[in-house]
C-alpha cells in the first residue's frame, strides 16, 4: 500500500521519518485560510481535510491502493490565533503575547484511505498546552537572530532555540511539532503497514 504525506514541513517528514516505513510525498498546495465563522476545532480539522482531499482528488484515479495522511496545526491563546508571522514585528507581538502565559496547540490529522476501489477518511484532534517562561526584549531579539521564526504556527519551535523558553508541555510533544505520531500510528497499523516488506 503507497503511504503519502500531503505536507512540505520538514518536521513532519522528520516525524514521519521515525516511523521507519516507505512513503513519498506529495504537497496538497492548497490556500489554507481561516474562516471567522468556525471554531479553531472546527478550523484545524477542516484544513486537515482539505489537504488530504486535494491530494486524494490528484491521485486517486491511479487505481492504487494508497494512504494520504495531512495535518494542520494551530497555536492560540484567549481566542486568538498566533500564525506564522509575516513579518519582524509581528513576530515580535507573538512573543510578547506568549511571555509568562499559557498557549494552546490544536492539530488536526485527516488520514484518508483508498483500499481495494473504497475511500475512507479517519479525522483526529489533538490538544496540547504549553506554558511559557517570561520573555524580556533581550530573550525576544535572540529568538529572533537564532531561529527562523517565519515558518512555524506561533514562531516557536519546541526543539529549536525558541524552545528555551517553554517551562512546561501538557500534551504530546509529536502534536507541537505538527504530527501527532500516536494518532498516526494507530490508523496505519490497522492496515499493516508495519509488517510490509
Amino acid at each position: 500500500m503507497k503511504i503519502i504525506l500531503a505536507s512540505q514541513s520538514p518536521r513532519r517528514k522528520q516525524l514521519m521519518d521515525s516511523l521507519k516505513i516507505p512513503y513519498e510525498i506529495f504537497v496538497s498546495n492548497v490556500e489554507e485560510v481561516i474562516q471567522p465563522d468556525l471554531s479553531i476545532e472546527e478550523q484545524v480539522k477542516r484544513l486537515s481535510h482539505i489537504k488530504a482531499e486535494a491530494v486524494y482528488n490528484e491521485i486517486s484515479d491511479d487505481n492504487e491502493d494508497k494512504i494520504i495522511i495531512a495535518a494542520d496545526t494551530i497555536v492560540f491563546k484567549n481566542g486568538k490565533i498566533y500564525g506564522k508571522p509575516k513579518t519582524e514585528e509581528e513576530a515580535i507581538q507573538n512573543f510578547k503575547g506568549f511571555s509568562d502565559s499559557e498557549a494552546e496547540v490544536i492539530t488536526g490529522l485527516s488520514i484518508i484511505v483508498e483500499q481495494n476501489g473504497k475511500m475512507k477518511e479517519y479525522q483526529e484532534l489533538d490538544r496540547v498546552k504549553i506554558k511559557f517562561m517570561k520573555m524580556d526584549e533581550q530573550d525576544i531579539k535572540l529568538c529572533l537572530e537564532k531561529e527562523n521564526v517565519y515558518d512555524k504556527a506561533g514562531g516557536f519551535y519546541i526543539t529549536g532555540f525558541t524552545g528555551a523558553f517553554i517551562k512546561h508541555i501538557e500534551g504530546t510533544v509529536m502534536s507541537v511539532l505538527g504530527l501527532p505520531l500516536n494518532k498516526v500510528y494507530e490508523i496505519l497499523k490497522q492496515y499493516n503497514v508495519f509488517e510490509e516488506k
